[in-house]
């Protein structure tokens, strides 16, 4: 069907087309990539009349059965909305499955998928953009309005205020990642919630004891993977990072 640019995701995934049935995360960001899959895979079911049921499939789920992602995805529920499966790329579930259960365009079920960095001329990108019943969203380092987002939306659910400082230190120190920028701002408001009577506006002081700094944390993955023999991780960091 199309490719989402960045910019254009998060509208895109409050109303995703009706017509697609088969979605795919993509990008630098793996923290982004799980967190929007599993965003939308929750909104597709709630849709659903009645709500449809979630399966989240692995590589190791498949083992000794490569047909059940095909017939999880053909099966319509007796009694049920639509089936929504929630898959990450690997060994089994590559790029030629899922191009045949894509390309047959007979899913009576939903499909979304989460993947690593894919150059445009990758053959899993190019199938679910050229594909008429799916799309490609692409899922790249935050930016800083995109930060400022995540800071209120998380502080706003735990009725918490902060400080103009101490949100321009908060986003400096965050986007190394979706997923462990979400952890480093759900921290500090424990931390706020958790100090004596409570707190109900942060400040940078808050900011500086409790919040680490992600290039560091960034940097500490890298180190992690390469100190444990994981070649293949720590060259990706690596490159994250850069």
């Amino acid at each position: 069907m199309v490719a989402i640019k960045p910019q254009l995701a998060q509208r895109f995934l409050a109303d995703p087309d009706r017509q697609v049935s088969a979605f795919l995360f993509h990008g630098t960001d793996p923290g982004l990539v799980s967190e929007r899959a599993q965003q939308l895979a929750k909104r597709l079911a709630a849709r659903e009349k009645p709500e449809g049921e979630l399966i989240r499939l692995d590589d190791a789920d498949l083992d000794g059965d490569r047909d059940r992602l095909g017939v999880e995805l053909r099966t319509l529920p007796m009694f049920g909305g639509r089936k929504v499966v929630r898959v990450t790329t690997g060994r089994t579930i590559n790029a030629a499955m899922l191009k045949e259960l894509v390309e047959a365009g007979d899913l009576a079920g939903l499909l979304v998928v989460e993947a690593g960095n894919l150059k445009a001329t990758d053959s899993l990108r190019a199938t679910f953009e050229k594909a008429p019943n799916a799309a490609a969203i692409a899922c790249y380092a935050d930016e800083a309005r995109d930060l400022d987002g995540l800071v209120r939306e998380v502080l706003d659910a735990a009725k918490l205020s902060i400080t103009g400082d101490a949100r321009a230190l908060l986003v400096a120190r965050l986007g190394a990642d979706r997923a462990m920028s979400r952890a480093e701002v759900e921290k500090l408001a424990l931390y706020c919630e958790a100090k004596a009577g409570g707190k109900g506006t942060i400040d940078a002081d808050d900011v500086d004891a409790i919040v680490g700094d992600a290039a560091e944390l960034a940097i500490d993955r890298i180190v992690n993977a390469a100190a444990g023999g994981d070649a293949a991780t720590a060259i990706n960091e690596l490159s994250r990072a850069v």
